[in-house]
């Protein structure tokens, strides 16, 4: 009778361990595809709103950084990177409102960033 006890015993906990194996396995399983599904849908995501800032008309893709000198003025060092046909009035705005420039004065030996348009550009 022991012997039978062990059999049935030793058969039913077989079953059920390999059941729980089973259900152990699905939820990893769905575990791995949701965390997958929702990183693709952060990186897709990233990429819509990194598309939707950018800026179509701009051009421009660096800044040359100045040393500013003694006796420069933000309109001459405009004049020296104006590029082809824009307004100089417009330049200085865009240099001043970039580098933060409230007053209309700069101090010798400020780094600014003007921005180039063009390959030509110096």
């Amino acid at each position: 009778m022991y012997t039978s006890y062990q059999s049935i015993y030793s058969q039913a906990n077989k079953q059920r361990t390999h059941h729980t194996y089973q259900v152990d396995v699905r939820k990893v399983r769905r575990f791995i595809v949701t965390a997958l599904i929702v990183l693709s849908l952060f990186i897709a995501c990233g990429s819509i709103v990194q598309a939707w800032t950018q800026d179509k008309d701009d051009t421009r893709s660096l800044y040359k950084e100045v040393i500013v000198m003694n006796g420069d003025t933000l309109w001459g060092i405009a004049k020296e990177y104006l590029p082809a046909g824009m307004d100089i009035r417009d330049f200085v705005n865009e240099i001043a409102n970039h580098n933060g420039i409230q007053g209309r004065y700069l101090m010798s030996g400020e780094i600014i960033e003007v921005p180039i348009y063009d390959k030509d550009s110096k």
